[in-house]
């Protein structure tokens, strides 16, 4: 069994809107069907009210979303992976040299959504296409970070596939839909805080979603989502590696496959010194740039200034992991 996190971007309403290229060839332009999905998102309160949520796909205003071309909907079933950055990602080729495999029927797919209207309604498309059981999270699960607020509600997308999920049971689900509270990266302070709440959906996906034999798979794909926490996903997928490792487990894979790309890219990681960034973590305490001017984690984790974004989810990742044996 493998766990597949992906940050989910815009670009399947983008192809919903375009009504070409990846849709079928009888598919008229219809761009107000794209706005439809951002209009009920953003008419229930989503994404700061998640109980609209599980009306989606159920109500005869939202059925569209399943509906035949001919009858007017967008008809996600005739559509390919290419109608997004991270379904083409998903597809990325079995047995192509450098690319990463495909998920497997069991396999587990997280898709980490913007605090937009916006980002909820492409991450529910994408989650409706894949077809699976879906459970929709108003905050990654089980934060526990300092300063982490927001709480992890938990709802079952009927419609989907059948038959829905239990909420109090996220291993039933396939799919699993996730607000990040803050990832509006418009300030450094928002985008600080939405960063603590990334970190926590990584532990959350690496060790409720993995627990289970033969050792899992752990892959995260970067095509998608906002471009200022690719870089980001990547130094955190460092650190969960670091901990696979340490508890038997596979490392950590990174992979990419944009919609035009003939095979997903793997991006290669280094290894994390776990144990050590933790500790050096929890001591600092904001002191000037010039005794630091050894530190590896210094402009990186931290600076004069505090914690960086970077620092923040690592933060919450050591503080997450803390309690586990070889943390």
């Amino acid at each position: 069994m493998g766990v597949f996190v992906l940050p989910c971007g815009l670009s399947v309403l983008d192809s919903i809107a375009r009504g070409g290229g990846a849709a079928p060839k009888d598919y008229s332009s219809r761009p107000e069907l794209a706005a439809r999905a951002v209009e009920w998102a953003r008419d229930r309160g989503l994404p700061g009210n998640p109980d609209g949520i599980v009306t989606w796909l159920t109500e005869p205003a939202t059925g569209w979303v399943r509906g035949s071309v001919a009858a007017g909907g967008v008809g996600l079933g005739d559509w390919s992976h290419l109608m997004s950055a991270e379904l083409s990602s998903l597809e990325g080729g079995p047995g192509v040299e450098g690319g990463c495999e495909q998920p497997a029927p069991g396999d587990r797919v997280v898709l980490l959504c913007s605090d937009t209207p916006e980002g909820v309604a492409a991450g529910l498309l994408n989650a409706t296409w894949l077809a699976r059981p879906t459970l929709y999270w108003n905050a990654p699960p089980g934060g526990g970070c300092m300063g982490l607020t927001e709480l992890d509600r938990c709802f079952a997308l009927p419609g989907i596939a059948s038959p829905a999920p239990d909420p109090d049971d996220p291993q039933a689900a396939l799919v699993h839909v996730v607000r990040v509270p803050w990832l509006v990266p418009s300030t450094t302070a928002g985008f600080r805080r939405a960063c603590a709440y990334l970190g926590a959906a990584l532990v959350w996906a690496g060790r409720t979603l993995s627990q289970t034999r033969p050792s899992p798979r752990f892959v995260l794909h970067v095509a998608g989502g906002y471009k200022a926490t690719l870089p980001l996903l990547c130094a955190l997928g460092e650190y969960i590696s670091a901990w696979h490792v340490r508890h038997g487990l596979p490392p950590v894979e990174v992979c990419c496959r944009h919609e035009d790309s003939l095979e997903a890219i793997r991006i290669p990681l280094r290894q994390a010194n776990l144990g050590a960034d933790c500790g050096a973590l929890r001591a600092f305490r904001a002191p000037q740039a010039a005794e630091h001017e050894a530190d590896p984690l210094w402009g990186f984790a931290y600076d004069e200034k505090g914690f960086t974004p970077l620092g923040e989810a690592l933060r919450c990742l050591c503080h997450l992991l803390a309690p586990l044996p070889h943390a």
